[in-house]
């Protein structure tokens, strides 16, 4: 390297570290919080779950991150020179959630800002989905201090803390002094102040309330209808999901990049080629932490990239090639929540019989388990009760045999010298249902997969029901929108329990997404036929309702919960066994709180599957 290259080198290296130390001083002096006493969301997210809904908030909504607003505030000299105090962490709820900021520190005591997070969720249980945030924060507040007085000291040491930084506010109209007049009362003072003062700009967020959604939830990407310009989206990291402001654009025109060509082609219309060049289609790693620092994202309308082509050639099994079709599929209802009715004949299941399915014995891993598990089964003695001393049955009573033989007085009458065994009939169908979606694709350790966990499990669970006698049935299920609801013959009611069942158990493949709603109603329809007077229904899952269309959130979670119900009328007992941790946020809104069981081990559903099975039947 020339001299001249070392200096302008170390020329950079002196502007980078001079630009860091100008930062650094320049944002410190108009930072407000507390970084050493920092909470995050994380941290507190499962006690945040049951808090919420222990102060009534609605169970089939989530909890989630949110973040920063952009809002236009009066900001001082410095905070402009420095670029700070544009954006702010509001927790906020719709429809679907209650989205809190991912990272409190207004306070300078930590167990302040871990209170502030319970404070919101509190206000977020009692606010309604649409609410004039001024004065119904004010009333829900208000109704806080009243019902619960162990809030008022916490509540008075954060408003002290709260106002005492919002002295520092800019205003310079009139309107805007009225306006944080009116705030400041309204905190120390809830439910007095009715109306707020408009002002031009925006006012600074009030940490201690909840604000509406910026719009309502986006359109079907197949709806045909206009395009809102402000929303709300989920962008995923590998720790947490944080809600992002969004808004839509319309780039489903053909032409709308640049058109590169030769001036002496311009009048020629064989040599004009109709091309779009403005998008890049590329994987780029870096993609989700690009958008971590973007203020606002732009979603487009587009279908057709490269990615949306193959992503069914690379994610996802073929449905040609793997499975039969049992008949022309199956018409079921789907419940929409905001309509509170049905929509008639909205999915489509397919029944399907593996194509690929041998007749296969049990695995040698197994083995061992399966004697193990027969020898806890005979030790329960299920469903046989033996009788003594009959005049006719199964085996000799030699004792009885020897008492009348040496009996001094022998009778013809009485001489009961069998042993006979009642085998009691269980009055019990059972019906299984796995789920085979996409997500057991997933890595348990370097060896195992959640599918392997779910094929052993299903092939415990056959020979252990298959031992004590009792009837019962296997099905899987998957889906693609609601048109294609996949709906995998394991065992029927009718067949037995062998090697071809044992073949096609090991035959699954995991794919595509999870409409539980469309399978359960199916499940209830086959256990519903049966003539047992008690009747099981055991799903085996690994996450909740989800597919590639609107049934996603809360709206999976609402038509599962009715088809639950609608099970629970046919009378059937359903039973939900999960691998999720994060299950017992929406499970007891779905089966109820004795309805489901978490498997923190998944290793360990295979063992635990048919001893939850006993203790369900016994």
């Amino acid at each position: 390297m020339t001299a001249w290259g070392l200096v302008l080198l170390r020329r950079n290296t002196v502007e980078e570290q001079v630009g860091k130390l100008w930062h650094n001083f320049i944002t410190g002096r108009t930072a407000t919080g507390h970084p050493q006493s920092a909470v995050s969301f994380s941290e507190l997210s499962r006690r945040l779950s049951t808090f919420y809904r222990a102060m009534g908030g609605n169970p089939a909504k989530t909890l989630g991150c949110t973040d920063k607003r952009r809002l236009r505030t009066r900001r001082a000299w410095l905070a402009r020179i420095a670029g700070t105090q544009q954006r702010f962490a509001m927790a906020w709820q719709d429809e679907k959630g209650v989205y809190f900021p991912e990272r409190i520190e207004l306070f300078p005591q930590p167990e302040l800002n871990k209170t502030l997070y319970f404070w919101l969720a509190a206000m977020a249980a009692q606010l309604p989905l649409h609410f004039d945030w001024f004065r119904e924060n004010q009333l829900a507040t208000k109704i806080l201090l009243e019902r619960y007085p162990g809030f008022r000291e916490h509540y008075g040491m954060m408003v002290s803390t709260l106002i005492t930084q919002r002295e520092n506010i800019v205003c310079k109209t009139e309107t805007e002094k009225q306006r944080e007049k009116s705030i400041v009362h309204a905190l120390n003072h809830p439910a007095d102040c009715t109306e707020l003062p408009a002002a031009e700009r925006d006012s600074y967020p009030v940490a201690l309330w909840i604000y509406p959604a910026l719009s309502t939830q986006l359109p079907a990407q197949n709806d045909e209808q206009p395009l809102p310009q402000q929303d709300m989206v989920e962008q995923q990291s590998e720790t947490v999901t944080i809600r992002k402001q969004a808004k839509r654009t319309d780039d489903s025109k053909k032409t709308d990049g640049l058109l590169v060509f030769i001036p002496d082609s311009l009048f020629s219309w064989t040599e004009h080629i109709d091309m779009d060049r403005s998008e890049d289609d590329t994987f780029d790693e870096n993609a989700a932490f690009i958008a971590q620092d973007l203020d606002d994202l732009t979603l487009g309308n587009r279908e057709d990239g490269i990615a949306s082509r193959l992503k069914i050639d690379l994610d996802l099994p073929s449905s040609d090639a793997d499975d039969f079709p049992v008949g022309r599929g199956i018409h079921l209802p789907e419940w929409h929540y905001k309509r509170h009715n049905y929509i008639t004949n909205y999915c489509l299941l397919q029944p399907l019989v593996s194509a690929e399915a041998e007749p296969t014995e049990l695995p040698g891993h197994l083995k061992p388990v399966v004697r193990r598990l027969k020898s806890q089964l005979d030790s329960f003695r299920l469903g046989k009760n033996r009788l003594r001393r009959q005049l006719f049955g199964d085996e000799i009573n030699l004792d009885a045999w020897l008492e009348h033989a040496t009996s001094t007085t022998q009778q013809a009458t009485g001489q009961n010298f069998f042993n006979r065994i009642d085998h009691h009939h269980r009055d019990l169908s059972t019906l299984i249902l796995a789920d085979l979606s996409l997500s057991t694709e997933a890595a348990i350790d370097n060896d195992t997969r959640v599918i392997d966990v779910i094929r052993d499990s299903l092939l415990l669970f056959g020979e252990a029901i298959h031992t004590l006698g009792d009837n019962f049935a296997m099905y899987g299920f998957s889906s693609v929108r609601n048109k294609m609801v996949r709906y995998h013959i394991l065992k029927n009611f009718t067949e037995s329990y062998d090697d071809m069942v044992r073949g096609r158990i090991q035959a699954v493949k995991p794919g595509f997404y999870t409409r539980l709603g469309a399978a359960i109603r199916q499940s209830t329809k086959i256990l519903s036929r049966q003539d047992s007077e008690h009747k099981l229904l055991l799903i085996v899952s690994d996450g909740k309702p989800n597919d590639i269309d609107r049934y996603e959130g809360r709206y999976g979670i609402e038509d599962t919960r009715k088809a639950v119900q609608e099970a629970k009328a046919e009378g059937l007992t359903p039973f939900c066994i999960t691998v999720d941790s994060d299950a017992n946020n929406y499970l007891p809104y779905l089966f109820g709180t004795r309805g489901y069981s978490v498997i923190h081990n998944s290793l360990k559903l295979p063992q635990v599957l048919p001893e939850i099975y006993l203790g369900l039947t016994q």
